[in-house]
């Protein structure tokens, strides 16, 4: 194994016990001793590659982000070629990424932490104008008549962004039987601009 390649496993290793100390306390309350305790390493060995807590969060947004992004971005780059079925099935698949509990818990420490540091809400920032630009180009595409409306496209997409990124936080939080098909028809028929005035 290269040296690169154990960096980054060590890094990931790293980041993966990071992500379960947040599935046990607020990220507040996590030092880096504790991460280094449950990644099996003394605080020196993750300092050596994370060497602030600041660092070491940054890390885990870029990564946390980064794979909701890639899923999405691979449905988006298909989605005008497939049929609603098709679409709607891919899209409930990035839905049950974030409808899972745990990706829910770092999520909600990831964006509580982005109002105490600039840095972070930085990086939360450049996340959802992406995350929100990944839609405006969507509807673009499946409503070439709309695509001179930027307001309206924009406004869409922001309450697509807002149904996605919320619904498994308030899941979550309060669960109730959800028929999340049913929600993925909805964001659909935004998409496609069906049934809007």
């Amino acid at each position: 194994m290269e040296k690169t390649e154990k960096v980054e496993q060590k890094k990931a290793e790293i980041l993966d016990a990071l992500k379960r100390c947040l599935l046990k306390d607020v990220y507040s309350q996590i030092s880096l001793n504790d991460v280094a305790d449950e990644a099996g390493m003394s605080k020196g060995g993750v300092r050596h590659y994370f060497p602030t807590k600041e660092s070491l969060f940054m890390e885990l947004i870029e990564d946390f982000f980064n794979s909701i992004e890639e899923e999405q971005i691979n449905v988006l780059k298909v989605a005008t070629k497939m049929s609603d079925k098709a679409l709607l099935s891919t899209m409930y698949s990035i839905e049950k990424f974030l409808m899972n509990q745990d990706n829910v818990i770092i999520l909600m420490n990831i964006i509580i932490y982005s109002f105490e540091d600039k840095k972070i809400k930085k990086l939360v920032k450049s996340f959802l104008r992406h995350h929100l630009q990944l839609f405006e180009n969507l509807m673009k595409e499946l409503s070439p008549e709309m695509a001179t409306d930027i307001t309206k496209i924009r406004q869409v997409s922001r309450t697509i962004q807002v149904i996605l990124l919320s619904t498994g936080i308030i899941q979550t939080l309060d669960p109730i039987e959800y028929d999340t098909n049913s929600m993925m028809t909805t964001v659909l028929s935004l998409l496609k601009m069906k049934n809007m005035e």
